[in-house]
């Protein structure tokens, strides 16, 4: 009977520290994702860069653009929505990525109701005369309404999703 004893507890500390180093492989993994940062893990963020929104949304922002607002987040899929003033002459330069859709004269757009951001810069449906458009390109969806009420200075919201 003396033998089964320091086998017992064998067992029993093989198990505890077993149980142990899965508890830490766990802390481990958990601290890594909080340390990303990126894609916002089920997180929203608003004060990007330009150089953060551009490369998030997939747009070239003119220099001359004013009043510029974003917000992103998403956990497997990221999702960032993008409000700027321009120059009317300016929006050119922004139609310049392979995301970028064509623009039709007052044509249908829909944005993702579930990201759309409940900010006082997102407006898009308060837009009388507009731009619209939609692409979806190797799983980047992007949309585009440029509203062309004031013909010399136009408000571009943009709207990508990337699964």
């Amino acid at each position: 009977m003396q033998r089964l004893r320091p086998r017992r507890s064998l067992w029993i500390w093989l198990l505890a520290g077993l149980a142990a180093a899965l508890l830490a492989c766990w802390v481990v993994a958990v601290l890594l994702l909080r340390s990303l940062d990126g894609p916002f893990l089920n997180d929203i963020q608003e004060n990007l860069t330009r150089s953060e929104i551009e490369n998030l949304a997939r747009i070239t922002i003119p220099p001359d653009a004013t009043n510029v607002h974003a917000l992103a987040g998403g956990f497997q899929d990221a999702y960032i929505s993008v409000r700027l003033d321009l120059p009317a002459e300016s929006l050119p330069a922004m139609a310049v990525t392979r995301y970028w859709p064509t623009l039709t004269p007052n044509a249908e757009v829909t944005f993702q109701s579930g990201m759309m951001p409940d900010r006082p810069w997102w407006r898009p449906g308060e837009a009388q005369s507009f731009l619209a458009g939609s692409n979806f390109v190797d799983g980047i969806s992007q949309t585009v309404l440029v509203d062309t009420t004031d013909p010399s200075r136009v408000v571009v919201y943009v709207q990508t999703f990337e699964t």
